[in-house]
């Protein structure tokens, strides 16, 4: 079973045909961690990892890319956790930034960080509709964590302002592959960089929100990508 995991992930997840709902219904999809999971794993330090030191490269290129292509600009970051990236962006400037999670518990360790320009909600980001259009999308390793990730994205790319772009990183996974996969297929790439370290390998993508073959192409690929994928990696 483990064998038929793995070459399914490889070659079938994301696409719609008859062999991959087969294998789906044999190996059954990953389950999406519940609010509740989140607040446990928060409040019992599960998440202190990723104030590592093998984790400070792709937040400072997630961080690089908002300086340079979208300096004092309003950000909204979509599964911000305990707001780790916050102090990189401070430093960079922005006009507005918003920080969404589903962890009570992490949001509430954010608070003190909340002033004129600074907002953080409790929220769930497949359902949360940005107030207003905003300069830049960032997901950093919380993609994969979605019921139907590009969905999510194609959903998100009507409230980016004109110019806006998604800043994406990822770690690298099977599981995580077709995701980056699709993401190409849907969105056009306007930069991609590769860090890697002692504990793995994550693709940090800038990408426009115009959608590549029409929107209702796009869309009907939305139809092809009910994803749910569980990463223990975040």
């Amino acid at each position: 079973m483990k064998a038929l995991s793995s070459l399914y992930y490889r070659y079938l997840f994301l696409r719609r045909n008859t062999v991959a709902r087969a294998l789906v219904s044999l190996i059954g999809r990953p389950k999406v961690p519940t609010k509740k999971m989140w607040d446990t794993q928060y409040a019992n330090g599960h998440w202190e990892r990723l104030k590592d030191l093998c984790e400070q490269a792709h937040g400072a290129v997630a961080a690089s890319y908002v300086a340079y292509l979208k300096p004092n600009s309003s950000v909204l970051e979509i599964g911000c956790g305990e707001g780790i990236l916050l102090p990189r962006l401070r430093e960079i400037g922005y006009r507005a930034y918003t920080g969404i999670d589903i962890s009570e518990f992490a949001i509430g360790k954010c608070r003190t960080m909340a002033d004129e320009k600074t907002r953080f909600i409790v929220g769930d980001a497949e359902q949360y509709v940005p107030d207003t259009p905003v300069d830049v999308i960032l997901l950093n390793e919380s993609i994969y964590y979605f019921v139907e990730p590009i969905a999510c994205l194609c959903r998100y790319a009507e409230r980016l302002a004109p110019g806006g772009v998604f800043i994406v990183s990822m770690f690298d996974k099977e599981r995580t592959r077709p995701i980056r996969r699709a993401l190409k297929e849907t969105f056009r790439v306007i930069d991609e960089t590769i860090v890697s370290n002692s504990k793995g390998t994550w693709y940090c993508s800038v990408l426009g929100s115009e959608r590549l073959n029409g929107e209702s192409s796009a869309l009907d690929g939305v139809a092809q990508v009910r994803v749910l994928a569980g990463i223990s990696e975040k």
